[in-house]
């Protein structure tokens, strides 16, 4: 079983997410969050705005990574967790890039991921990049350019 949804049965809208062998609460959102929340990526995504804090942890995690270190205290646990079983190709894929020359925003996704194309010595990607209420990275995701 990948994952597992318990609903609680005292009708308060709870639930928890067992996956991995971790519990995540999962919140009920309130009437109205969710179409604040979608109206400013809305926004966002009209006017090609950054999140507050993306780029830098773009820079920061490449950085991290092309030393050897790769900060997981800077990543949501889900996605540390992941990162973490990828970590020797990604650092391989960085190394065989060479350094970071640009790194410029390309606008937003519908989800609110900003997206970066970033150019190295030796060829491009573009990340995808969201953070968390806490400025955690909760989702990354690289893919080549065309």
């Amino acid at each position: 079983m990948d994952a597992q949804i318990d609903f609680a049965n005292d009708g308060a809208g709870s639930a928890t997410l067992r996956q991995n062998g971790r519990d995540m609460p999962l919140t009920k959102v309130a009437a109205g969050e969710s179409e604040q929340a979608q109206a400013a990526i809305d926004e966002r995504i009209a006017g090609k705005i950054a999140a507050p804090g993306t780029e830098a942890a773009l820079k920061h995690h490449l950085a991290s990574v092309a030393s050897g270190n790769v900060d997981y205290d800077r990543m949501e646990p889900p996605l540390a967790d992941v990162y973490r079983k990828q970590e020797t190709q990604a650092k391989a894929m960085l190394q065989q890039l060479g350094a970071v020359r640009s790194i410029q925003f390309a606008g937003v996704g519908k989800a609110g991921w900003d997206i970066y194309d970033v150019t190295f010595d030796k060829g491009s990607l573009q990340y995808r990049i969201i953070l968390s209420d806490d400025d955690k990275m909760a989702g990354l995701m690289a893919m080549a350019l065309p």
